[in-house]
């Protein structure tokens, strides 16, 4: 035993005594295990493992809260469900996902670069590569379409509030002093969320005349589709209804619509993004509560 080399062969072990061969074998067990820990490739497959661990528990959260707040918006000028505690858990494990999938990059990258290795450790590299460049390609476009369906609720939420708009400005004309007094401030809004809505189109790699038209369609079709947001059907009314004394009660009408939007477009998209619309939509609601109590 005491002739033992440092550094043992399988040779070495098969041609040891019979007393030193269970030494031998597990000298050479131990040499292996350590060479094993010392090489790059050993460290890059725990590695491997562990972003795997990670990105499958966050890829899983994420899918869930995204088909949570993907389950449909509300119907325009309707009280929403509120999704923004879902959202901000939703942003977490995006957050994260995305931070695991750039490690997972930078593995490959590692893999590839790995030089000087023997021809078995060469063949490890190559799994080891197909499994991580395969995991790579299944993640991304798992998480990319989680993205699409959850981006286009906020953009479905958004032309909600177009229509909606569109509506109040349509339905106002019924009362001359409300349209008066709210018309121009609300196609001001109405411009600005206009403005939102084609960057977050153009953004989505969607056609803008093609998703205008859409909206148009919806906003022509309305009357045969939706009740009125602001007045009552003019026939339930009568043809001698003094609309004169209305303005009150359709601007609360109106502010209450203009919540529900907010709302909406609040519980469905991120915090920091289409503050312009949101803003202005605040605006117009404030204006709204102030005037209508001031009446009261």
């Amino acid at each position: 035993m005491k002739n033992l080399p440092r550094r043992l062969t399988n040779q070495q072990v098969y041609v040891a005594c019979a007393k030193c061969y269970v030494l031998a074998k597990t000298l050479l067990f131990d040499q292996v295990l350590a060479e094993a820990k010392t090489c790059p490739l050993a460290r890059i497959y725990s590695e491997l493992a562990r972003i795997k661990t990670c990105l499958d528990s966050d890829m899983t959260h994420h899918e869930y809260l995204a088909s949570v707040v993907y389950t449909g918006p509300s119907k325009p000028g309707k009280k929403p469900t509120d999704l923004s505690s879902v959202c901000e858990e939703a942003a977490r494990h995006q957050s994260a996902v995305i931070n695991e999938i750039r490690q997972l990059e930078g593995l490959v990258k590692q893999i590839t670069s790995l030089s000087g290795l023997s021809p078995t450790q060469e063949k490890v590299r190559t799994n080891l590569r197909s499994d991580c460049v395969s995991y790579l390609q299944k993640v991304t476009s798992q998480f990319q379409n989680v993205m699409t369906n959850f981006q286009r609720t906020e953009l479905t939420a958004l032309s909600d509030v177009y229509i909606v708009l569109v509506r109040c400005i349509m339905e106002g004309k019924e009362n001359d002093e409300f349209d008066a007094c709210y018309r121009k401030k609300m196609i001001g809004a109405l411009e600005i969320v206009r403005r939102d809505l084609q960057t977050m189109v153009f953004e989505h790699g969607l056609n803008w005349a093609d998703h205008k038209a859409s909206i148009d369609n919806r906003i022509t079709h309305w009357d045969t589709t939706q009740p009125p947001l602001l007045t009552k059907d003019r026939k339930s009314l009568g043809e001698d209804f003094d609309f004169s004394g209305y303005k009150g009660k359709m601007m609360r009408k109106c502010k209450e619509v203009l919540m529900s939007s907010l709302a909406n477009l609040n519980a469905q998209s991120e915090r920091d993004k289409l503050l312009h619309t949101k803003e202005a939509l605040a605006g117009l609601i404030d204006d709204m509560s102030m005037s209508y109590k001031s009446r009261t």
